[in-house]
């Protein structure tokens, strides 16, 4: 068959018919993002397919189906399809992509009209011909257009209800157009049923920060985000979202997309981080963060409103020994109930924080009288001496407070924190358990305390520290049948401190363990050069912190104590406080145990001045008690009854008992007929430096 003369046209006039149509395809909208090569490379795809749909032969039949635009689909999409599919991907409209057949058509048949292909006697036929190809082509165009659609609404809706994320549309006035599955199942309904809705009409919802955030974008044309809370089984979940407005072609909002996540967890692990950074984990109390914040703001708010507050610093006196004694666990209970004990003492307005350790503060604000300052105080203290119980035991302990005012004693927070702590000090240097509020010459106090443990933190290195013995003696004949290794400090100023001034402090500067240890080696040093007698040796009795006692049995350092003390060159005592008695820490029984079995003799120091009971005596392997220098003082009177009663039951369990501070022979007397074993006191000997001691011993031999 001869080609027809408009395929032969279309050929020769390619580069004409595609400047008039890229020229028309510059005017479309929906085509202004595509450059002039990718506009060509497309009609030129369009017009191959014309040129050889024309060129094939075709039955009357398949004429008819062309002019309806229903010919078969061939197996592979063809260059229409292809159009279709891909105008839709590059955003192009459906009414733009009919206007470029349309456009088309008409450029050529305006150049085949214009040319002799018109007066041809095959033009007619040519025409009908190219009008059924373009109607196909418009035809299959289509049909490429509509099944991608169709295809991308369905992966569309996939993903939306595949995602736990809330997806809709609103109208203009907030209401439901479109919602995937999980705002379906949000509320147990069918999305259609949804449609019309607000959230707040399908389930309890605070709608009205959405409603305004709709209005918004709609105004602005603008995205906004915000948060809606919906009630939910019994609980209430909170989503971000997302607004974004839809326009039409006319640049106007037609309605507004929204997306929402739930972030109720990371709202309350928000919450949970604050709570971390300011309150303290053990207690739940504010922390030394939020505390000083706070206090901050109370001067703030003192100053405009013009009137004082108060702040109390407050230290729990023998927690040191529960938390040594019983373990951390038994401290960490004690902390928390003596934080609600406080806590229950003060007004909402007020503030309890602790700073760490055993130390609390307390923020009294709006102080109109300074009398309800020491009520409070005073309810503080006396909620603090009440027994607690403590995995199933009682334990005692107080607390000392001091007290500032401000403005009167500070005029900025360190400097009222400061003041505050110098009068818990003075407290406590005052025998503890009870409040004082700051005074001037607490401040003298203070800045001398400071300077002592200054000069304390270098005594050690510089050589300062001594230890003297004091002659323990049998009441039976007054033989020195040992010593007791005292530790003094040879101040620059030329004083000789006693260990009572300085040891709280040396505890405070965590120096006690170190200085324990110096002791230690200092006294079996000095015992190697004394004489001995008979059957008897002269034994050292060596003070040892409870603190010492904590931690494991097993560690390296405490192992090599053990092979020391064993070592000796003469028998070890070593003294230990009352409080002991009292411990359920496993590692301390243990260390006690582990004493024992290598021969290291346990004195349980100032007995009568605590708590301890008979049935304390019994856990623990003792050698021997010493009598408290408060009872022994009264033991020729009111005491003397308890004084025998001790020593008696001491007898019982195979202790022996030695009496500290004895001054006069009416004691000495006393105590000899009750049975007492050992003396040490004034009447004897005072505590003598390490020379002295030893001439004494040869002077006795």
């Amino acid at each position: 068959m001869e080609p027809s003369s408009l395929a032969e046209f279309i050929r020769n006039h390619t580069a004409a018919i595609v400047d008039e149509w890229v020229a028309f395809a510059r005017e479309l909208a929906s085509a202004q993002s595509f450059t002039d090569e990718v506009l060509r490379d497309h009609i030129l795809g369009i017009l191959a397919a014309i040129e050889a749909d024309l060129l094939q032969p075709q039955t009357g039949e398949q004429q008819a189906l062309k002019a309806r635009g229903r010919a078969p689909r061939a197996r592979q999409a063809s260059e229409a399809e292809q159009h279709g599919s891909a105008r839709l991907l590059e955003g192009v409209t459906v009414h733009d992509a009919m206007a470029e057949f349309r456009a088309l058509r008409a450029s050529i048949l305006r150049l085949w009209t214009e040319s002799a292909a018109t007066r041809s006697g095959a033009a007619f036929s040519d025409l009908v011909r190219f009008n059924e190809a373009i109607d196909q082509a418009l035809s299959e165009s289509l049909v490429g257009f509509s099944e991608d659609k169709e295809r991308s609404t369905r992966l569309f809706e996939t993903l939306l209800s595949s995602s736990p994320d809330l997806s809709f549309i609103l109208d203009r006035e907030a209401r439901l157009i479109y919602a995937n599955a999980a705002v379906a199942s949000l509320y147990g309904m069918a999305p259609s049923a949804l449609r019309g809705k607000r959230f707040g009409e399908c389930a309890g919802a605070d709608q009205a920060a959405l409603n305004d955030d709709v209005r918004q974008a709609v105004l602005d044309k603008g995205t906004r985000r915000g948060e809606l809370t919906i009630a939910r089984a019994a609980q209430r979940v909170t989503y971000e979202y997302l607004l974004v407005p839809v326009l039409d072609t006319h640049g106007e909002v037609e309605a507004v997309a929204g997306t929402a996540r739930d972030v109720t967890e990371r709202i309350a692990s928000e919450a949970e981080s604050k709570r971390r950074a300011h309150f303290d984990q053990l207690t739940r109390l504010p922390n030394r963060s939020l505390f000083f914040d706070r206090l901050e703001q109370e001067i703030k708010r003192s100053a405009r409103i013009g009137l004082p507050f108060a702040l109390l610093f407050i230290d729990l006196d023998g927690f040191k020994d529960v938390n040594d004694l019983h373990g951390h666990d038994a401290g960490d209970a004690l902390l928390c109930e003596a934080a609600a004990r406080i806590g229950a003492c003060i007004r909402d307005s007020d503030t309890v924080a602790r700073l760490g350790g055993d130390e609390f503060t307390v923020l009294i604000t709006e102080v109109r009288h300074m009398q309800h300052v020491d009520i409070l105080a005073g309810h503080i203290l006396d909620e603090l001496r009440r027994p607690f119980a403590i995995a199933g035991k009682e334990v005692a302990i107080s607390g000392s407070i001091g007290i500032a005012v401000f403005p009167q004693d500070a005029a900025n927070a360190a400097e009222l924190i400061r003041r505050a702590d110098q009068a818990m000090y003075q407290v406590k240097n005052g025998g503890r358990g009870h409040f004082a509020f700051f005074t001037a010459a607490m401040r003298e106090s203070a800045q001398a305390r400071m300077a002592m443990l200054g000069e304390l933190r270098t005594a050690l290195a510089r050589h300062q520290l001594r230890v003297y013995f004091q002659p323990i003696v049998a009441l039976a004949d007054n033989a020195i049948v040992g010593a007791e290794a005292q530790l003094r400090w040879q101040h620059p100023s030329g004083r000789l401190i006693a260990a009572a001034d300085f040891v709280d402090l040396a505890e405070e500067a965590g120096l006690a363990g170190e200085i324990d240890e110096w002791v230690l080696n200092e006294a079996l040093a000095a015992a190697r050069g004394w004489p001995q007698r008979g059957a008897a040796p002269i034994f050292v009795s060596v003070n040892k912190s409870a603190s010492g006692l904590a931690g494991k049995p097993a560690d390296g350092h405490w192992q090599a104590v053990i092979e020391r003390l064993a070592a000796a060159a003469v028998p070890v005592t070593l003294e230990l406080r009352e409080a002991v008695l009292l411990s359920d820490a496993p590692g301390a029984r243990r260390k006690l145990e582990q004493l024992a079995r290598a021969g290291v003799r346990v004195c349980v120091d100032d007995f009568g001045a605590g708590c301890a009971s008979v049935t304390g005596l019994t856990r623990i392997a003792l050698d021997s008690l010493k009598l408290d220098p408060a009872l022994v003082r009264g033991a020729d009177g009111a005491k003397a009854a308890m004084v025998r009663a001790i020593i008696a039951m001491a007898h019982a369990l195979g202790l022996r008992v030695i009496a500290a501070g004895v001054e006069t022979h009416e004691q000495k007397a006393v105590l000899a007929a009750a049975g007492c074993d050992y003396a040490q006191g004034r009447l004897f000997s005072g505590a003598l430096d390490g020379a002295r001691f030893a001439g004494m011993l040869h002077a006795a031999h």
